[in-house]
């Protein structure tokens, strides 16, 4: 297909039979993953990894420096290598796809790599109406969108609407040494400098300079007032440069326009199913309401009338809750928490910190106005591992959840609480395999994006192995907690209320940390009890509350999943009714958890 230069060449008729929309997205399981780093379509060529041979294979010729290195270069996953696995991630139990930024990014030069710039990740756009070569064509992408869908996965594409790539430079700084430097913001507009290229003359000659389309060739779109300083801070988060990528200037009408018609394009053109939509916060919050009012009427025009539109909303809590009041209004359908409550549940699950932590994000003062024991699940999607961990301190470094724990049953324990909790899960390439990543600057997001295929950057610092492993424990768990949270909708639509805890089966108390922390989803009268043992070395014996309208004396309970010890393991419960309150009782193995219903 020919490249558009101009969004004037742009059409858009209305398609005859486009992919309909989930009725409610809470029925979905996304996976999301970096096109980059997922798969090459290769993986028969190599090993599957072993821990006992394979794990830190890298490490041994030159201490891991070249693997180290290989961390901020393209390593070869495609679009190809994604439809090549759509098997492995229907058998896991995921639902819907959400890719990287799959748009052209600026082409690598060897002064690209020598001063910092990175760009595998695609968040860079050079070429908003092309998909980026290393990937593969628009065609592949349009591709893979068909072939999931006849397996039953929907896919999501990562957009970028709040700015370019590093597609230019300001006045004083056209010298290749300082291609990843920029001033720092200040309120008045800073003097243009010229387009990048690689005969650094600041002229656009052709489509691998400057950017495209050719309407974003306009100085005037941009802020031009330097890279931000105060992240949570107006104007600087809405005006200032994303580092060295340019800040488009919503303000202008103009701008918000060619946004709008760029996405409906890929809309139309791909049949996706939705956008993640990155930096939503930097964009503000009426500029990101009329962009998706007018992408979600183009949707229900060509049939995709619950078209999702998750919005990233980084830093401010507060900043996060009036976006997320947003989506009553049409604009963001739902937020991805990406702030407090991954660092919350990483903490709980370990034993590192009070459930009350975790709980306070269930509560209403969290979730204002959308207020609801059951219809908040709508508007969040919940994360435990991501490519980003904005949530994640700049000192800490960054790790996943799995870096530097003995326990791999934690990660299943923690995938449970998402499968069995409101929200819609999402679950981050690896996190099944148990990737173990971590790391601290320079560019410390590279060690949680290893390659799963078996590239020069491996998981596990490894080189020349893959991690498609169906067998992996982990993987298998998980495989059975999607499996339920699909047949069980309490799982998915029913009230949340967390339980407290009795040791003597009279006393009931909120539990500490190294306990166990349990709920119930009820929905309709139907109740469902999930519950963790957040201890890694004691088993621990229990009663739950449960609702005591709700079933007679004696009812029978039995276990939709556990991951007990053969010692421990149960298949069936008793409920008690006493006076005033009614309980199950239990016993979890350390690191294991329970799901139980009431048999019919």
């Amino acid at each position: 297909m020919r490249s558009i230069k101009s969004l004037k060449d742009i059409t858009l008729p209305i398609p005859e039979n486009a992919y309909p929309s989930p009725y409610d997205w809470r029925d979905e399981i996304i996976y999301s993953l970096i096109v980059d780093r997922f798969s090459d379509g290769n993986e028969k060529e190599r090993p599957l990894y072993d821990p006992e041979k394979h794990k830190n294979n890298a490490l041994k010729d030159d201490g891991g420096a070249k693997w180290a290195a290989e961390g901020l270069k393209w390593q070869g996953g495609t679009f190809k290598g994604i439809k090549s696995k759509l098997d492995y991630l229907r058998k896991l139990g995921i639902t819907a796809l959400w890719l990287s930024p799959v748009f052209r990014q600026r082409k690598i030069t060897a002064e690209n790599e020598k001063y910092g710039e990175v760009n595998f990740h695609g968040y860079s756009i050079q070429n908003f109406l092309d998909t980026d070569p290393h990937f593969g064509t628009k065609e592949e992408l349009r591709d893979l969108v068909k072939s999931a869908h006849k397996k039953g996965i929907r896919i999501i594409l990562d957009i970028v609407h709040n700015h370019t790539g590093n597609n230019w430079y300001y006045k004083g700084y056209e010298s290749p040494e300082l291609l990843g430097e920029s001033p720092d913001f200040r309120l008045e507009e800073r003097e243009f400098g010229g387009w990048r290229s690689e005969r650094h003359d600041g002229q656009i000659k052709d489509e691998e300079d400057g950017v495209w389309p050719v309407e974003f060739q306009n100085p005037d779109w941009y802020w031009r007032k330097g890279s931000i300083k105060n992240w949570d801070t107006y104007p600087d988060f809405i005006e200032g440069d994303f580092f060295v990528s340019k800040s488009l200037k919503h303000a202008n009408p103009e701008v918000l326009d060619a946004l709008i018609k760029i996405y409906r394009y890929w809309m139309w053109y791909t049949d996706c199913d939705g956008f993640r939509i990155d930096a939503a916060k930097h964009v503000g919050i009426d500029a990101s309401t009329k962009f998706c009012n007018a992408i979600r009427e183009y949707a229900e025009l060509i049939g995709k009338k619950n078209f999702l539109l998750m919005g990233e909303v980084a830093g401010s809590e507060d900043l996060a809750k009036q976006f997320l009041a947003n989506a009553t209004e049409a604009g963001l359908s739902a937020i991805l928490d990406i702030n407090g409550p991954p660092r919350s549940l990483e903490k709980v699950i370990k034993g590192f910190e009070h459930p009350f932590s975790l709980y306070t994000y269930y509560t209403a003062k969290s979730n204002l106005p959308l207020a609801s024991h059951r219809e908040i699940g709508k508007y969040h999607v919940s994360i435990l591992d991501d490519h980003d961990q904005v949530w994640r301190y700049p000192e800490e470094g960054k790790a996943r959840f799995s870096a530097d724990n003995p326990f791999w049953q934690q990660t299943v324990l923690a995938t449970g609480f998402q499968m069995c909790s409101l929200g819609i899960p999402a679950i981050y390439y690896g996190t099944e395999q148990n990737f173990d990543g971590k790391g601290g600057k320079p560019h410390f997001d590279r060690w949680i994006r290893e390659c799963m295929f078996g590239g020069e950057f491996g998981a596990m610092r490894t080189k020349g192995v893959h991690f498609f492993n169906e067998n992996n424990p982990t993987y298998k768990q998980i495989s059975k907690l999607c499996e339920i949270r699909k047949k069980e909708p309490a799982l998915r639509y029913g009230r949340q209320y967390f339980r407290k805890i009795s040791w003597d089966g009279r006393n009931f108390v909120w539990p500490g940390a190294k306990q166990v922390i349990a709920w119930s989803r009820i929905l309709a009268g139907e109740e469902i009890i999930a519950a963790i043992n957040t201890n890694a070395e004691e088993s621990m014996t229990f009663c739950i509350n449960i609702e005591k309208d709700l079933h007679a004396a004696d009812s029978v309970w039995e276990a939709l999943f556990s991951n007990c010890s053969e010692e421990d393991r149960q298949d069936k419960f008793i409920s008690e009714q006493h006076e005033g309150y009614a309980s199950v009782k239990i016993t979890l193995s350390p690191c294991s958890m329970i799901i139980i219903k009431r048999k019919s």
